[in-house]
């Protein structure tokens, strides 16, 4: 292939994860002032605590498929990619009673206003940890993720609008959400059975366990990072009620600020992980580069701009602070370098225990963080325990992965790359 096909190769592919990740924020931003408008303030937190219990609820669901799914199915053949379609989905079903009655129960303890829209704006959200848009990403498929991931999101979520606006039930535009998310899920899984064909097989709990347990760092790393990253939604729910709504929206500010850069981190994690033995380490220096100039300019930009974005999402309703707006740029550009030196990086280096455990630190920290700063700072005291925690997780990534770079007998057993032993661990093989 030359130069110039590589490229054009390269630019279709981010252009395509790209539209992908911009149809879902322009939807998911949209919606928002639409709620405030019709429903208010109140309701509009209601949606957020359902929203932040079924991110959690999805994340763990998951089994971190999202974070290491992308490198094993890079590195698979079709046969090794038809047994990472089954055994995901066999294992997460097995935890899909557990962790949707949680989630929900959460939900309905923890939200104000309308327990059927605080459920089904949890649902919204959990059912999408079923999906596969992470294996999409593997084989840098990045038209079928935006068929099969942002297209369903992005009609629900404008015919969800429609009927609100007509009829004024924040319900109606929930459950919408909800069926539109089980489509998309369901779309993709007959896709990917279609394509990568396997033979039946009875129903085994016993290897149903096992794949659960395989994915258990990945599974660690992504549900402990999300519970520290929703948990201060729930945390202002219990200590500070009223500061909800500002939280809210600058978390989601802080949300789509990353999924503004999602694409390249797609792109990386099947990048890197693919290069021929001896390139990885370069590979990987050039990844830590490019993320930690993302990080400067995200959190410059969300600190500049924070405010204004914040009065146009609300119409003016939802006021935030400088501390609450400096603590959300530090935590964005701390998870965008993070992203680089841990999802793929680390993963690449088959260090996922490192990652598991940056993540454990980080939220052993915000935890306690937290609770001592939401009573006497509300929303602000939240975001500064999210930037303490993250800064956390991305030293110690950052300590971990220049060890091993540092280190000539790592460089010789890891620079080649992961290969079929670490896919077959990570499958139960």
């Amino acid at each position: 292939m030359t130069r110039r096909a590589r490229v054009r190769k390269l630019a279709s592919l981010l252009s395509g994860f790209s539209a992908n990740v911009l149809l879902n924020s322009l939807t998911a931003v949209a919606v928002i002032p639409v709620i405030i408008a019709i429903s208010g303030p109140g309701a509009w937190a209601g949606v957020a605590v359902g929203q932040s219990a079924g991110s959690i609820g999805a994340v763990i669901l998951a089994l971190g498929w999202g974070f290491n799914g992308p490198t094993l199915v890079a590195v698979a053949g079709a046969v090794g990619r038809a047994e990472i379609v089954r055994h995901s989905l066999a294992a997460r079903l097995l935890v899909l009673p557990l962790v949707g009655g949680l989630s929900l129960a959460a939900t309905l303890w923890l939200a104000p206003g309308d327990p059927v829209v605080s459920a089904g704006s949890c649902l919204a959200v959990l059912v999408p940890g079923l999906g596969f848009s992470w294996f999409f990403i593997g084989e840098r498929r990045s038209g079928a993720l935006l068929l099969m991931d942002a297209t369903p999101r992005a009609l629900g979520a404008i015919v969800g609008v429609v009927l609100l606006v007509l009829t004024g039930v924040l319900a109606a535009f929930v459950v919408i959400q909800v069926l539109f998310a089980a489509a998309g899920v369901l779309a993709s899984l007959r896709t990917l059975t279609r394509r990568y064909p396997a033979e039946a097989r009875r129903v085994d709990i016993k290897g149903m366990l096992a794949d659960v347990r395989a994915q258990a760092f990945a599974g660690l790393t992504v549900a402990t990072s999300t519970v520290y990253l929703a948990l201060p939604t729930l945390v202002l729910a219990l200590l500070a009620p009223s500061a909800i709504p500002a939280y809210a929206i600058a978390d989601r500010i802080a949300r789509f600020s990353l999924v503004a850069v999602t694409p390249m981190y797609q792109w990386l994690q099947s990048w890197v992980p693919s290069a021929a033995p001896g390139e990885i380490g370069r590979r990987i220096r050039a990844t830590v580069l490019a993320s930690v100039l993302t990080a400067i300019v995200l959190a410059v930009a969300l600190f500049v701009s924070g405010h204004w974005i914040a009065s146009v999402l609300t119409s003016g309703r939802v006021a935030l602070n400088d501390l609450l707006i400096g603590g959300i740029a530090v935590s964005v550009g701390m998870s965008a370098i993070s992203r680089g030196t841990g999802m793929v990086a680390l993963l690449a280096l088959e260090r996922d225990r490192a990652v598991a455990l940056s993540a454990v630190l980080g939220a052993v920290v915000a935890v306690p963080a937290m609770l001592l700063l939401v009573p006497p700072l509300g929303a602000a005291g939240a975001a500064l325990a999210v930037a303490i925690s993250e800064a956390i997780v991305t030293a110690t990534q950052s300590i971990v992965l220049r060890g091993v770079l540092r280190s000539s007998r790592a460089g010789r057993s890891t620079m080649a790359g992961p290969g079929s032993a670490f896919a077959e661990e990570q499958l139960g093989a």
